[in-house]
């Protein structure tokens, strides 16, 4: 017989959730800090990145993405923020980080190309509730694979609370709750296939530390690639030809770098130097983005001499100092974010290695691993 865990409906919040909540709230504050009371006003919301019908042709891709982080109003904001705290933490302990980033963001593109081409005319759209739709998508695929170890009625539950609001509203985006859920649903079969293939042809297992830092490296940038328009001149792109090619000459370049993270990590404190290079590649992009956004992060500068006098004022001018400081913040925050398993690794004699080789050979698709019971994993027995 089966004998399942029981589920619990509320998950306490992990990284990715937390942070997606930090980023809509503090996207809210700053654009409805421009209104005294009430909506916020179109202009404002395109200031911010909302996604409308003219973005393709000015090559501001970025909107695909910023758009979900940005609401009409308060009540727009606490529904979709609610509809997070739901679904989210629990699909982010079942999937793991790096894989519910990845679904979240494909949903979230997913859906604005829904919106985008099936729109007529001139439309703004703004909102999470397409990358919430995709969440609920990747929960309906892993009930068709099986693999859902949540109970019926939380998937019915998420499903009703989502579908009443998309019916109570009237000026809701429903192109783009439908490519959501479609894109969220066909990623989480590509991503489950993806980890049975990676059985075959990879030799460790990542731990997710390291596949959330690739996975939000290999975001970032992307979205500093879409701020680049001016010396890369997207606009001017054959579409859909040149994307495609684009896009299949990333996936390679992807492809190539897992298997050589795969090889390194088989080695003696191979992750420890895995580490040290995500480092220096995080701190190179905070880097870019400190000149994209130097206006910005000089008033965040400001603020925090204003907080703390030890700081030196000249920090804020400096045109090197910024972006100098924040690559060195990244560099320490990337070790201290992988800090349990770094340590392990420059004390290693073979162990730590061959764990990560051991662990691959315990995988099983997007299931917990074999034999290790786990949260919410389902115990076989005769």
């Amino acid at each position: 017989m089966i004998r399942a865990s029981r589920f619990v409906f509320v998950k306490p919040p992990r990284v990715v959730v937390i942070s997606l909540v930090i980023a809509e709230v503090t996207a809210f504050a700053l654009s409805f800090r421009s209104v005294s009371a009430g909506d916020i006003p179109t202009p404002v919301l395109l200031s911010y990145g909302a996604l409308y019908d003219g973005a393709v042709a000015r090559g501001e891709f970025y909107r695909f993405f910023a758009y979900a982080l940005l609401h009409a109003d308060l009540l727009h904001l606490l529904t979709n923020l609610i509809s997070l705290a739901m679904l989210g933490p629990f699909l982010e302990a079942r999937l793991k980080s790096s894989n519910f980033l990845v679904i979240y963001v494909a949903s979230v593109l997913a859906a604005g190309a829904a919106s985008y081409w099936g729109h007529q005319g001139h439309f703004v759209s703004v909102g999470a509730s397409g990358g919430l739709f995709g969440l609920l998508g990747s929960l309906t695929a892993l009930w068709v694979l099986r693999k859902p170890q949540a109970s019926p009625s939380f998937l019915f539950v998420n499903l009703a609370f989502n579908l009443a609001l998309a019916l109570k509203f009237s000026n809701i985006d429903h192109l783009a709750h439908a490519g959501g859920f479609i894109g969220g649903a066909l990623v989480t079969f590509v991503l489950d296939g993806v980890a049975r293939f990676n059985d075959l042809w990879l030799r460790c297992k990542f731990p997710d530390e390291l596949n959330l830092n690739v996975v939000l490296l290999a975001a970032a940038s992307a979205f500093a690639l879409t701020r680049f328009d001016t010396a890369i001149k997207w606009a001017s792109l054959a579409f859909p030809r040149d994307l495609i090619v684009a896009a299949l000459a990333g996936c390679a370049l992807i492809v190539a770098l897992i298997k050589v993270f795969d090889l390194v990590l088989a080695l003696r404190r191979g992750f420890a130097l895995l580490v040290l290079l995500l480092a220096l590649a995080n701190a190179a992009l905070i880097w870019e983005f400190a000149g994209l956004f130097a206006a910005p992060l000089a008033a965040l500068c400001r603020a925090a001499v204003a907080l703390t006098p030890r700081l030196p004022d000249s920090l804020c001018a400096h045109p090197t100092g910024l972006p100098a400081a924040a690559a060195g913040l990244m560099i320490l925050l990337t070790l201290i974010f992988n800090a349990r398993d770094f340590a392990r690794s420059l004390r290693d004699r073979g162990f730590v290695a061959a764990g990560f080789v051991g662990e691959r050979k315990r995988s099983d698709g997007l299931s917990e691993r074999r034999k290790r019971g786990g949260e919410g994993a389902a115990a076989v027995g005769p």
